[in-house]
């Protein structure tokens, strides 16, 4: 017991103070009872493991740890012998985080432990496909990445950079001076960055021919390559992937995905792209070629490509502008270059062909590019002196507007045609100059050169003055409906031919100012007025022929506004049948006429105009006017025919009309109707006696024998016999159907006047 009024402190080590009222200070020593003494441990002298991999996540990272205590080899328990506390265990860095261990109860002291967050890699691939042009400057090469924690996004300082190198070929792009730095939420100190160094970047030969073609996924593309023995090239196809050239067969790439791919072609091919649908039937190559038609949607540019013959006929789908050239050196044709490339848009370069000495043949050259803007430029063929046709050159050009140069041809001295140049170029205006063929002197045939140039105004008396060699002016102004007149003194070499020509001379001006319409006076002085020449110029109300000799069939048919016929007093020998034909709707329209004295205009039957017997068949054509040109592989059409008779008019011919499945059918079923009565008339002929009833009907037989001879000879002559077709009213237009099958189509058409004489028309397409 204390004594009364002592009281007891608690002191430390397990003593306890006691003080008495008196102030006396006690001390009393306790005494602790135990089963078993320890000291107390440092934990520093604990065996502290972390084990395990820390990756960047920018995620807080609890390490997997051991602490054992090496005195006991006991492991120490959390809470119970020690407490932890992280510090900077975000971040990577190398044994940058820690762990700060704190002794409990039988444990004293404390100790931190480090462990390392690895950086988390942020990797960098360049763009694929990545290229340019030798000589350029090299781009900044793009690039994406990945790997970096969603909302953090870096910034990069430097650039990528390639292996050295500046021929044409491929060089793998390298990660160069490009690093990271802190952006927002980003820290470059957590990340490494990574290139793949695997990315070719890709310099091409400056000089190459650059296509784009759109493909569909799985697209197989053939360039229309002929392999030959001199083409040395390297095809690079826009995914990656090139060829070198191949002498045994047409070049081609699958694309595996869908898209449009910049295809260069760079070295020397001799022939590039087909000029004619022979060429393609040649070399078999009509779905390959036509599909690679269809993808074709652009030309970049034409480089320096080393070829002979450049060409991208029927390329339905090449779009834009035509780029200016930077060579074309080695072309010895531009032949149908651009034939049917309607989607082609704006002008023709300026000069584009200038100075290519080499060339031989413009023939369709710009065939058919009907959305081709701007107006023809007097350079164009400048010092092109070889070019011997320009057969179609612009034909079908509707939106090219302007006046013809008058130097357009002026260095093309050899050339022989100008068959249809212009024909269809419904917006070029003016006058036609007169020096536009002044040094074209060894020129045959101006066959429809203006046909249907329907807004020019006039031609110069002097036009053809130079080409006294040209025998060919079928219906050279043919619907230029814009020509009020006509020079007295055009065609200056049909005044001086020989009338023993005559038939000839008819035959070169078959049509040349037919349908004319806004001609109202005619005065001239030719010599011979070829067949059809004026005919259609339904506003001609006079004529003046001052040195006729021979006036042509149908020379003014269809003149239907013709009063006045006057003729000089000199000798006119002929006038051909239906040579002032009217077909007018009034009966009672006559034409008068003076010179009574000239004996062949007394005798010509100018009330009726026609023959008493007719035995000629109707001249007929026919052509695709829906879809426009080119209509490759397709099927239902419209049709336009038209047809021409001596006497029956338009309303009274017949017409029958077959395609090529049908034909073929018609043809067998007609052969083999006709072949199994052939046998049977033969057969019942061979029973027959010489009875008078047998002799009779012997001479049937050999009849019947002789007709159905004559109609299978004419069958296997391509002559379908008219009982075989089925007859219809004449119609201008019409919806048909071509067969199906791939390759050139024929229509078979059959026109029947009112005498019944037959002629037929196949027109293949």
């Amino acid at each position: 017991m204390l004594e009364s009024g002592i009281r007891m402190i608690n002191l430390k080590n397990g003593f306890k103070l006691f003080k008495n009222k008196y102030g006396i200070m006690l001390i009393l020593a306790l005494l602790m009872t135990c089963s078993v003494c320890f000291a107390a441990t440092n934990i520093n002298t604990c065996t502290i493991t972390i084990t395990g991999t820390y990756n960047y996540d920018s995620y807080a990272k609890n390490a997997t740890y051991t602490i054992v205590d090496p005195a006991t080899g006991r492991s120490l328990v959390e809470k119970v012998d020690y407490s932890k506390e992280y510090v900077d265990n975000v971040n990577a860095g190398t044994n940058t985080a820690k762990i700060v261990f704190t002794g409990r109860r039988n444990y004293t002291g404390s100790v931190t432990k480090t462990f390392t967050i690895n950086k988390r890699t942020l990797n960098v691939v360049p763009n694929s496909n990545q290229s340019k042009l030798t000589g350029s400057v090299d781009p900044d090469f793009k690039f994406t990445y990945n790997n970096n924690v969603d909302i953090e996004y870096p910034e990069f300082t430097g650039k990528l950079s390639r292996v050295a190198g500046e021929a044409a070929g491929n060089y793998n792009i390298l990660k160069g001076t490009l690093a990271m730095k802190d952006h927002g939420l980003f820290k470059a100190s957590n990340y490494n960055l990574v290139v793949n160094e695997t990315i070719p970047f890709k310099i091409e030969d400056k000089d190459c021919l650059t296509l784009e073609f759109t493909v569909p996924a799985g697209a197989t593309l053939t360039l229309p390559i002929p392999p030959r023995p001199l083409n040395d090239f390297i095809v690079s196809w826009g995914d990656s992937q090139s060829d070198y050239a191949t002498t045994e067969g047409f070049i081609k790439h699958t694309y595996t995905d869908a898209g449009t791919y910049t295809v260069r072609v760079s070295g020397r091919v001799e022939v590039f792209g087909f000029l004619n649908d022979a060429e393609v039937a040649e070399t078999g190559m009509y779905k390959n070629y036509y599909s690679y038609c269809n993808y074709l949607t652009k030309i970049v540019s034409f480089g320096n490509i080393k070829a002979e013959r450049l060409g991208f006929s029927k390329c339905k789908n090449l779009a834009g502008t035509i780029p200016t050239r930077t060579g074309f050196d080695s072309l010895i044709s531009v032949e149908n270059m651009f034939n049917g490339c309607e989607k082609l848009t704006g002008s023709i370069p300026t000069g584009f062909f200038k100075n290519l000495i080499g060339i031989n043949s413009a023939k369709n050259v710009f065939k058919g590019c009907k959305s081709l803007t701007g107006s023809l430029e007097a350079t164009l063929f400048e010092g092109c002196s070889r070019i011997r046709t320009f057969e179609g050159a612009f034909s079908g050009c509707i939106k090219i507007t302007g006046s013809i140069p008058e130097n357009l041809f002026k260095d093309s001295i050899e050339a022989t045609s100008f068959d249809s140049t212009f024909y269809g170029m419904t917006r070029l205006s003016g006058a036609i100059p007169s020096n536009l063929f002044k040094r074209n002197t060894i020129v045959h045939s101006f066959a429809q050169t203006f046909g249907n140039c329907s807004s020019l105004t006039s031609v110069p008396e002097d036009i053809f003055e130079a080409n006294t060699l040209a025998t060919n002016y079928y219906r050279t102004f043919y619907y230029c409906r814009g020509f009020t007149e006509i020079p007295i003194k055009i065609f200056t070499q049909n005044r001086v031919r020989e009338i023993s020509n005559s038939e000839t001379i008819l035959d070169d001006y078959n049509g040349t100012f037919q349908n004319c319409t806004g001609i109202t006076y005619l005065e001239s002085d030719l010599f011979l007025f070829g067949y059809k020449m004026f005919a259609g110029c339904s506003s001609l109300q006079e004529i003046l022929l001052i040195h006729p000799a021979q006036i042509g069939d149908g020379a003014f048919r269809d003149c239907n506004n013709l009063k006045t016929i006057k003729v000089s007093k000199e000798k006119l020998y002929e006038i051909g049948e239906n040579a002032f034909y009217y077909s007018g709707t009034n009966p009672n329209k006559r034409i008068t006429y003076i010179n009574k004295d000239n004996e062949v205009l007394l005798n010509f039957a100018w009330d009726a105009n026609r023959r008493a017997i007719d035995i000629t068949p109707p001249k007929g054509f026919v052509e695709i006017v829906s879809p426009t040109y080119p209509y490759t592989n397709t099927r239902n059409v419209v049709l336009h025919i038209d047809v021409e008779d001596e006497v029956s008019n338009k309303n009274d011919i017949k017409i029958a009309i077959l395609n090529d499945n049908m034909y073929e059918a018609e043809t067998s079923r007609s052969l083999e109707t006709y072949r199994q009565a052939l046998e049977t008339a033969r057969a019942i002929l061979a029973t027959l006696g010489n009875t008078p009833e047998d002799l009779e009907r012997k001479a049937a037989l050999e009849q019947q024998i002789d007709e159905l001879t004559q109609k299978i000879h004419d069958i296997e002559m391509g002559e379908m016999p008219s009982d075989a077709l089925v007859w219809e009213n004449f119609v201008e237009d019409k919806d048909w159907v071509l067969s199906v099958d791939d390759g050139v189509k024929a229509v078979y058409v059959y026109f029947k006047d009112e005498m019944g004489n037959i002629s037929n028309f196949v027109q293949e397409f």
